[in-house]
This record gives C-alpha cells, structure tokens and sequence, in this order.
C-alpha cells in the first residue's frame, strides 16, 4: 500500500525492473479488491502521517520522472525538515531555557544521524554501482 508496488516487485527488489502496464493493472485490481480495508487502514492513520506518506510519494514520483533516484536524498531531507519542525515545536512549547537548550540539543544529535545514514545510504549506492560497473566490464 506504501509502495504502490507488487509485493512479488517488492520480494524482487524494486530497482530489478521498472513499472509496466501489466504489474499497473495488477495494483489496481488490488485497490479495487481490498478498497474497505485500505479506507479502514488510513481512517486510523493520524493526518499528518497520511500527508508525510503522500509528500514521499510525490517525491519519489518526481525522482522517478527525472531519472535521480540517487539514494532517497529528497526522503532524507524530508525527514531533516520533519525533524526540525518537531523540535521547533517542542521548543515553543517548552517553559525553562534549559528544557529548550535539551530540545535543541537533541534536534543537532537527530540531524547528525540523519546525516550519518546519508552518507551510508551514499557509500552503498556508490558500492554497488561500482559492482554493477565491474560486473558489465567483465563480462564484454
């Protein structure tokens, strides 16, 4: 439901191919089938996930359509400015200097992970073009 994807694409890895007529209609046929309860799934789901899902989503269609889907960077910095505004929030509401001092401290320790797993997500994403890239080359 997240991915807008098969699940056997999914078992497959998503990178392995790309979305055709036939995997569409089998999605939409889905949809159709299982229509109550992906209505019930989401009337659970708070408002503000809902647009954090439909915000993803978008993009990665628009990732998708330019052709730089180059280790998630939109979804990661998504996530820096859901962060931030998380911790801006908890600040506001916050009532001594030191509580808001903790909450920004603790927003700096949150993007510094985040930065962590981007630079991860980066040396795989480097990794394994490299051995997509010796695979080609030694296979000609």
């Amino acid at each position: 439901m997240v991915a807008g994807r098969t699940w056997s694409s999914i078992k497959n890895g998503l990178g392995t191919h790309t979305l055709d007529d036939a995997e569409t209609a089998e999605i939409k046929g889905y949809v159709l089938q299982y229509f109550k309860e992906i209505a019930y799934v989401l009337g659970k789901v708070h408002p503000e996930m809902i647009l954090i899902f439909k915000t993803n989503d978008l993009l990665r269609a628009i990732e998708n359509a330019l052709g730089t889907r180059d280790g998630m960077s939109s979804v990661i910095q998504m996530s820096r400015a859901c962060y931030a505004c998380v911790a801006d929030d908890d600040a506001k509401r916050c009532k001594s200097m030191a509580g808001r001092v903790t909450i920004r401290a603790r927003a700096q320790w949150d993007q510094f992970k985040i930065s962590l797993y981007q630079v991860r997500t980066k040396r795989q994403g480097n990794s394994s073009k490299e051995r997509r890239r010796n695979l080609t080359t030694e296979f000609k």
